[in-house]
């Protein structure tokens, strides 16, 4: 189980904020960064878990841990597992996901049981701390407030219509979506070839324009 970082004497700004430990595998950076993290976040609901090397797993399962920083979890069902586990992650897809798409109707996106938390004197401090509740809320929590942080900066893919964070004039959510939407253009553009009319003019523009071209029929095989 990863360990609990011990709070500084002095209070913590919203951007010294750390996970609370490097977890093996996990591919975000320890320190907090509300980019890096809503950018891991957006992708790792478009992508295809199917599609992952056990490797590769590890590493999405110790990064929603890090997305999450969760100090204390509640009714837990993992067995030994210490990290959520790997058939877990769809799940959290389809939540976050369906959250998302009530937000975007004009509904509400709720917690199930909600977060506890408390207070103790620091120093000369009194800080907010020991945030409770299942991974399942504390997930919900986070994802509310990257969807809170980043609203301005969500836009609909028109390829694959996924949710994703957009980075200066990016129109698509990925370099997958922006080629593909680009060759769809290109073919609607393109007109279609007719090989008898192409043949007919390499022909005539050998042998001559009065040239006749007869075209044989194929033989049935």
């Amino acid at each position: 189980m990863p360990k609990r970082k011990r709070p500084s004497s002095q209070p913590a700004s919203s951007d010294d904020i750390e996970v609370d430990r490097y977890v093996p595998g996990q591919t975000l950076p320890p320190k907090w960064s509300p980019d890096a993290y809503a950018r891991w976040f957006f992708d790792f609901l478009r992508i295809d878990l199917a599609t992952l090397t056990p490797g590769q797993l590890l590493g999405m399962r110790a990064d929603l841990w890090a997305f999450v920083r969760p100090e204390i979890v509640l009714n837990t069902s993992w067995g030994d597992e210490h990290l959520p586990p790997a058939e877990t992650l769809e799940a959290f897809q389809r939540d976050a996901r369906a959250g998302i798409q009530r937000v975007r109707e004009g509904q509400w996106f709720t917690l199930e049981q909600g977060i506890g938390y408390g207070i103790a004197r620091l120093g000369n401090q009194v800080v907010k701390g020991r945030r409770s509740g299942t991974f399942e809320d504390l997930f919900r929590a986070a994802v509310m407030d990257t969807v809170q942080a980043f609203w301005d900066r969500l836009y609909e893919c028109p390829r694959c219509h996924a949710i994703f964070l957009k980075v200066g004039k990016q129109k698509y959510c990925s370099s997958t979506c922006a080629s593909r939407a680009h060759w769809d253009a290109f073919k609607a553009r393109r007109r279609a070839r007719d090989h008898h009319l192409e043949y007919a003019r390499r022909t005539q523009k050998r042998l001559g324009a009065n040239a006749k071209v007869r075209i044989k029929p194929r033989r049935a095989k």
